[in-house]
C-alpha cells in the first residue's frame, strides 16, 4: 500500500478599483428618449470591470444558469450542472468529475474546463474572486481549481464567459470564465433532501457480443448484465439559514451540505462491460466485438518464440481461449463509470452596509470530500521491467518453470551455464511479459480533499464615478491519497535465483511479490 500527503496553501491579498464615466453621447438613443427621467441600475459584467447600464447588452457572449434552472434539473452536484452546457469540455485524463477517466494518476475532483483549452486554462470565480487550486497532487499536470467546494443549495446563478476574459483576469482565462455568485440576503431556514438512483434496461444487442468467444480478438464470452438494473444511489441533505441584520443593511448567512454517492462499476452496465471495436465497417461480417488488453496472459522472447500464453502449465501459441487469465483482458469491468463519492460542506456568508463607501464583507468555506475509485487487477506489463530493454529476466533453472516451459525458452546451453552458476547472464533470458494479477483484485485508489477559504474585504463606492473592492483571501487545500493492490516492480524485475524442486507452475507467477506503489499504469 501507498499513501501520500500534499499540502498547498494560498494567500492572495487584492486590491481592485475600477473607474467609469458615462457620456451622454455615447449611450443616447430611442430608448433613453422614451424612459426620460428614468434612473439607470448599474450591474457589473463578469469578465470586465467596467460596469454598465442594465440595459447595454455584455460585449462577451455569457451563459447564465439560474438556482431556478438547477433546480429544476434536479442536478445537486454543481459539476453536473456545468457539464450540462455545452461550453464545458470533458477530456479523458484532463478533466475530473462524477463520471471522469479512473486510470488518471489524479483524482477526487471536479473542474471546469471551457472550449477543451484545459481546467488550467478556466478561470473559476465566487462572488467574482478567484477560487484557488483545489488539489495538491504533484501527479495532477493541470492543476486547477475543485468544483466540489462550490454549495449547490448556495448558488443563485452562474455566468459563463467564453471569449474575451483573458484581457481582465489574464493567461488563466485563456479559455473563459466561471463565475458563481452566491445568495446575498437569504432570510430564514431551508432544508432540502434528496434520494435519487440510476434506472437502466441492459440491451440484447450488446448482450450477444459479451456472450460470445472471439477467437480472432481473444475475447472470451462473460456472463452479460441483463435485466434493469437500479444502482448508483444518490444521497443530499443542504440546510442554508440566514438572517438581516442592522435594520437590512446587512445580513448572515450559513449553510451545511451533505452529498453521498454509490460507485457503479463497468461490469453493471452493458455498453460499458467492455471496450466495444468495430471489426467490418462494411457491415458484411460482424461488425463489432469486445476488445481488451493483451497484457493478461501473454509472454514471448524476442527473436526467438511467437506471443506465447500459458495453459495449465504449458506454454502454447497465442491466443488460447482455454487460458486463464484469458488472451485479452476486459479491464473496462472494474473501471467505475461514475465514482464513489462523500461530501461536507459548511460556512458562512456575511456583509454589512455600514456606508455607501464601506461596505464589509466575508465568506468562509469548509469542504472534505472522500473519492473512491477501482481499476482492472495490476500486473507485469510489456516493456515496464526495471530492466535497460524493459524485459523481465528469468534464469532458465527457475523452479517455477515447469520442463516444457523450459524447453520453450531456454537453450540447452542456458540451462546448463544457471546449472553451474544461477543467475548470470549466460543462464538468463530476457522475456515480454504481460500477466494480469488476477489472484488479487482490481486496484484500488482512495483520495481526501480538505479545503478551507477564507475572504475578508471591504467595497464601495467614491463618487458617483469611482468604486473599490479590496480584499484579502487565505486558501488551504491537503490530500490524502492511498493506492492499493499494485505490484512491486521492483521485486519483480528481480530473477529468482531459487533451485529448490521444481513445481508446476506457469513462469509468469515467478517474480510476482505484492507490495504497494504509487505507479499507476494504465489499462
Amino acid at each position: 500500500m501507498s499513501v501520500k500527503f500534499s499540502t498547498w496553501r494560498q494567500i492572495l491579498p487584492a486590491a481592485l478599483i475600477g473607474a467609469s464615466a458615462y457620456l451622454a453621447s455615447g449611450v443616447a438613443t430611442a430608448a433613453d428618449t422614451a424612459a426620460a427621467g428614468a434612473p439607470l441600475e448599474e450591474v457589473v459584467i463578469t469578465g470586465s470591470r467596467i460596469p454598465v447600464p442594465a440595459n447595454i447588452t455584455a460585449t462577451s457572449p455569457m451563459t447564465v444558469v439560474s438556482s431556478q434552472a438547477i433546480e429544476q434539473s434536479g442536478k445537486t452536484d454543481i459539476i453536473d450542472v456545468l457539464n450540462s452546457l455545452g461550453q464545458n469540455a470533458i477530456s479523458t485524463g484532463t478533466d475530473f468529475g462524477n463520471n471522469s477517466n479512473p486510470l488518471s494518476t489524479a483524482g477526487g475532483t471536479a473542474t471546469a474546463d471551457l472550449r477543451g483549452l484545459g481546467p488550467q486554462r478556466t478561470l473559476v470565480l465566487v462572488n467574482g474572486r478567484r477560487l484557488g487550486i483545489g488539489d495538491p497532487n504533484t501527479g495532477n499536470p493541470n492543476p486547477a481549481p475543485d468544483l466540489d467546494q462550490i454549495p449547490t443549495a448556495l448558488v443563485e446563478r452562474v455566468e459563463v464567459v467564453t471569449g474575451g476574459a483573458s484581457a481582465t483576469y489574464g493567461s488563466d482565462a485563456v479559455a473563459g470564465v466561471v463565475n458563481f455568485i452566491m445568495r446575498r440576503n437569504f432570510e430564514g431556514v431551508e432544508i432540502s433532501g434528496q434520494y435519487g438512483s440510476d434506472w437502466h434496461d441492459q440491451h440484447s444487442f450488446v448482450k450477444s457480443l459479451l456472450a460470445n468467444d472471439d477467437p480472432n480478438t481473444g475475447w472470451k464470452a462473460v456472463v452479460p448484465p441483463t435485466g434493469s438494473v437500479r444502482d448508483g444511489k444518490k444521497h443530499d441533505l443542504s440546510i442554508v439559514m440566514g438572517t438581516n441584520i442592522a435594520g437590512g443593511d446587512g445580513n448572515i448567512t450559513s449553510y451545511f451540505v451533505y452529498h453521498n454517492q454509490d460507485a457503479v462499476p463497468g461490469s453493471a452496465r452493458d455498453f460499458s462491460s467492455c471496450q466495444g471495436i468495430t471489426l467490418d465497417p462494411t457491415g458484411a461480417t460482424n461488425p463489432y466485438g469486445c476488445l481488451g488488453s493483451s497484457n493478461s496472459n501473454r509472454f514471448q522472447v524476442p527473436g526467438l518464440t511467437p506471443r506465447l500464453t500459458v495453459v495449465g502449465n504449458q506454454f502454447v501459441p497465442w491466443p488460447n481461449l482455454a487460458s486463464n487469465p484469458p488472451p485479452i483482458f476486459n479491464f473496462n469491468k472494474f473501471e467505475y463509470d461514475q465514482r464513489g463519492d462523500e461530501r461536507y460542506q459548511a460556512g458562512l456568508m456575511a456583509h454589512l452596509d455600514l456606508k455607501s463607501w464601506a461596505k464589509p464583507y466575508l465568506e468562509f468555506g469548509y469542504m472534505n470530500d472522500k473519492t473512491n475509485e477501482e481499476v482492472a487487477p495490476s500486473g507485469l506489463f510489456v516493456g515496464q521491467a526495471l530492466t535497460p530493454n524493459g524485459r523481465y529476466i528469468i534464469n532458465c533453472t527457475n523452479p517455477l518453470l515447469s520442463p516444457q516451459e523450459q524447453a520453450t525458452i531456454c537453450s540447452p546451453a542456458q540451462i546448463a551455464a544457471d546449472t553451474v552458476n544461477p543467475g548470470t547472464a549466460a543462464g538468463s533470458v530476457g522475456v515480454n511479459i504481460g500477466r494480469r494479477n488476477v489472484e488479487g483484485g482490481g486496484r484500488h485508489a482512495f483520495f481526501e480533499h480538505t479545503n478551507f477559504r477564507v475572504v475578508a474585504g471591504m467595497q464601495g463606492s467614491l463618487g458617483e464615478a469611482w468604486n473599490y473592492d479590496a480584499y484579502g483571501q487565505y486558501y488551504y487545500t491537503t490530500l490524502f491519497n492511498s493506492n492499493l493492490r499494485y505490484l512491486d516492480l521492483r521485486r519483480s524485475t528481480t530473477p529468482c535465483r531459487s533451485r529448490a524442486r521444481r513445481p508446476t507452475r506457469s513462469a509468469s507467477v515467478a517474480a510476482a511479490a505484492y507490495r504497494g506503489t504509487s505507479s499507476r499504469p494504465a489499462g
